[in-house]
């Protein structure tokens, strides 16, 4: 969503969303009173998840606390095509790991206030709080039912870009979640469900409901951008695929998405705009890439 509308498009949907109780008040005066009109925002619909007192993103490494907030991953709707479930572990946090992975991410969010400012601004207005969880099956995630919430569980061979790649892919679940709020992506939520809707995921190569895929599409596509822009082309990569790799996955994507029989009646506008705009990113980086096998 960063390269693919711009920051200013983000920060005017986290505007509208946070004005969306009081549409006619007045600016918001700064950016700590943009954030905690957010963070009012989402515990008017999630109330089960309090308002944070910082005003940048907060780590939680507490057994008791990240417990909690795991629950609100353990998503059982007809969406849920892998049994999401399950994957958080329900053992207590080992506080020694916990700790040692919460220096890791703090050093990589500093890395990444260094290496991408602006992003960094984005992302601790939309991130409220990263909880640390085991798994055996994930290395984190977000969901749409803890918004402003990311579950991290890196692998301790990550490296500090797999840490600030994850970051990214995790903050781009979340933008889209808020577009989602803003502009609808979907014109019958139980029609994605069904398994004649899904489509070629470019992350996990298998299929799934039609919101999973597009979410899959537009990180992927953020992540290559990043590489190419900011981070660089990593050789072996752990948490993603190499980029060469990775480009052909988002391309049969884009092929599995057209040739869904009913993708024109299953995404509204904004949905085709997110899809043909990854598409153009897309062409973008594999146009750089080739440019400079030439030159």
């Amino acid at each position: 969503m960063y390269y693919l509308f711009g920051s200013k498009d983000i920060v005017e949907t986290l505007i509208i969303l946070s004005r969306c109780k009081s549409p006619n008040s007045s600016p918001f005066q700064s950016r700590s009173e943009l954030k905690k009109s957010y963070q009012n925002f989402i515990t008017s619909f999630q109330s089960e998840i309090s308002a944070s007192s910082f005003e940048v993103t907060e780590l939680v490494s507490g057994a008791k606390e990240c417990s909690d907030l795991s629950e609100l991953f353990r998503d059982t709707s007809a969406a849920n095509d892998l049994s999401q479930e399950t994957v958080i572990s329900r053992n207590l946090v080992n506080n020694h790991w916990a700790i040692e992975m919460e220096v890791r991410l703090i050093e990589a969010l500093d890395f990444l206030k260094e290496s991408n400012p602006e992003f960094y601004e984005l992302f601790t207005l939309a991130v409220n709080r990263i909880f640390i969880s085991n798994s055996g099956r994930a290395g984190g995630g977000s969901t749409s039912g803890a918004i402003g919430v990311i579950w991290a569980n890196p692998r301790t061979n990550w490296s500090t870009q797999d840490l600030l790649e994850f970051f990214i892919h995790e903050a781009t679940h979340q933008f889209v979640f808020l577009d989602e709020f803003r502009h609808r992506h979907y014109s019958d939520y139980e029609q994605i469900t069904k398994p004649i809707n899904f489509s070629m995921s470019s992350i996990l190569k298998i299929p799934r409901p039609l919101d999973k895929v597009l979410h899959s599409l537009l990180v992927s596509v953020e992540v290559l951008h990043f590489r190419e822009y900011c981070l660089g082309h990593p050789l072996n990569p752990k948490l993603h695929p190499p980029t060469p790799l990775w480009i052909d996955q988002i391309q049969k994507t884009l092929e599995s998405l057209k040739s869904m029989p009913q993708i024109n009646e299953l995404l509204t506008v904004r949905g085709h705009e997110l899809v043909k705009n990854a598409e153009l990113k897309l062409e973008e980086i594999r146009s750089r890439l080739e440019n400079r096998k030439v030159s």
